[in-house]
């Protein structure tokens, strides 16, 4: 099997992007809300002005992504209670994608990207987990008061390294048994978007949407509806071995 595991140019470039660190790690929580569901939160990547990648001919990054999010939704629905970080064409930043998650109490994270390089990856998909930074402390704030939820939630995602590189195992296992046979690889990065998640969050990046070749498969309806199921049955089989 395929599986790399590697720190590349693009995640080490998103480090810049690191914040502050939330202090000692929590005990266990219950991730469900008061009524009992289970929620699952798909990210679609960009949105709105913010396009993404755009292929060759013009397929947009944000447009499949979100295409995929509903496929992915309708085959969790109504097993489990899916929230899409956006379910339009919308821009929203990267703080607000994580609110959504923590906000609704959610058992899982998954955010959704394509690709873009230099090097035609056409049939490669990469899992990213969260790679903490050094602990830096929270600033001290007037009369007591608390840091904003952006800052609150900085690097909250470091308690959960072990369930997300787990849920990362799972999706790579399964992404690499689809019919087209990906390369998947396994990489870690100071990734803005998973950085305050405060639950298994992990964010997958497909293909090479610039180049010819893997335009043509992500915009292919086998290949979206493949991934979609592969996505839900790992996901299945994190909440399964990993009740909430």
């Amino acid at each position: 099997m395929k599986i790399h595991t590697k720190l590349t140019v693009f995640a080490l470039l998103l480090a810049l992007w690191g914040g502050l660190a939330v202090s000692a790690e929590p005990g266990p929580r219950d991730r469900r809300p008061d009524d009992g569901a289970i929620i699952i939160v798909i990210d679609p990547g960009h949105g709105g002005a913010d396009e993404g990648v755009k292929g060759p001919d013009g397929t947009l990054e944000k447009e499949l992504m979100l295409e995929l999010a509903r496929k992915i939704e309708a085959r969790l629905v109504p097993d489990y209670e899916v929230h899409l970080t956006r379910d339009d064409d919308y821009q929203i930043n990267l703080a607000d994608r994580t609110g959504v998650a923590n906000t609704s109490r959610a058992a899982l994270m998954i955010s959704l990207h394509a690709g873009a390089g230099f090097t035609p990856r056409a049939d490669t998909t990469t899992v990213y987990t969260y790679l903490a930074p050094p602990p830096k402390p929270m600033p001290d704030t007037a009369d007591g008061e608390l840091p904003p939820p952006e800052q609150q939630w900085q690097h909250q995602q470091t308690r959960h390294q072990k369930e997300s590189q787990r849920l990362g195992d799972l999706l790579a296992v399964r992404l690499f048994a689809l019919p087209s046979a990906p390369t998947v690889h396994k990489e870690s990065g100071r990734l803005p978007v998973l950085a305050g998640a405060d639950m298994p969050a992990v964010l997958l990046e497909f293909g090479d949407l610039n180049s010819a070749a893997g335009e043509k498969r992500l915009s292919a309806a086998d290949w979206q509806q493949q991934s979609a199921g592969a996505i839900a049955a790992a996901v299945r089989e994190f909440l399964t071995t990993n009740p909430q």
